[in-house]
C-alpha cells in the first residue's frame, strides 16, 4: 500500500444516523468573526448562540459547517448560487450539522489502530483561500487527551487509506448543546 496523502479537507460528512437525517439548521454568523470559515470548519458559539469563529484545539466545538445560506443583494439576478465560504469580518447563516449521532471522515496528523474511540483534539488550520476550502484536521497528539471529537476508527477507503502520518478516520462530536 502506498503512503497516505497529506490533504486535510476539514470534517465531510460520512454517515447520517440509522433511523434519520442527520440533523442540520441555520446558525447566525457574527459579523466580527474574524476567521474566514469554511465548510468542512469545526466551529464555536459565543454567549448568543451564534457563530463566533473557527474552532482551535482548546474551544469546545459546537458543530461543523456543512454550507452557507445566501442573501442576495436587492437589484442582484436571482438564480442557482452556491457559496462554500464566508469571509473574515462577514455576517450571514451558516447551515450546520450540530447531531451528536452523524459520523465525519477527517484527516489525521497521525493515526494508530490503538487511537480507536479515544477522544482528540483539533489542529486548526488556517483554511486555503484559493480553493475556498477547510484545512482542520484531528491532532494525533491529543488521542486520549482531547475532549473535542470521539474517534470511531480508521475510514474505508477505495483508495489508499492506512494507519500512520495523513489517515483519513471517522469521528463524532463529543461536545454539544
Amino acid at each position: 500500500m502506498l503512503a497516505n496523502k497529506n490533504g486535510p479537507a476539514g470534517f465531510r460528512l460520512f454517515q447520517q444516523p440509522q433511523e434519520s437525517h442527520a440533523v442540520t439548521r441555520s446558525r447566525t454568523v457574527k459579523a466580527t468573526h474574524n476567521e474566514t470559515l469554511a465548510v468542512g470548519d469545526a466551529y464555536t458559539l459565543d454567549a448568543d448562540g451564534e457563530i463566533d469563529e473557527r474552532a482551535a484545539g482548546s474551544d469546545t466545538v459546537r458543530g461543523i459547517v456543512m454550507g452557507f445560506e445566501i442573501e442576495p443583494t436587492a437589484g442582484a439576478p436571482q438564480g442557482p448560487m452556491s457559496k462554500d465560504f464566508l469571509p473574515t469580518l462577514t455576517a450571514g447563516k451558516a447551515i450546520v450539522c450540530e447531531d451528536p449521532r452523524a459520523v465525519f471522515v477527517v484527516q489525521a496528523t497521525t493515526f494508530a489502530k490503538a487511537n480507536s474511540v479515544q477522544k482528540a483534539g483539533l489542529d486548526d488550520n488556517a483554511g486555503d483561500a484559493n480553493l475556498r476550502q477547510s484545512r482542520q484536521q484531528i491532532d494525533g497528539a491529543t488521542y486520549g487527551s482531547g475532549t473535542q471529537f470521539q474517534v470511531l476508527g480508521l475510514a474505508p477507503s477505495p483508495a489508499d487509506n492506512d494507519y500512520g502520518a495523513f489517515a483519513k478516520i471517522l469521528v463524532r462530536l463529543a461536545t454539544t448543546l
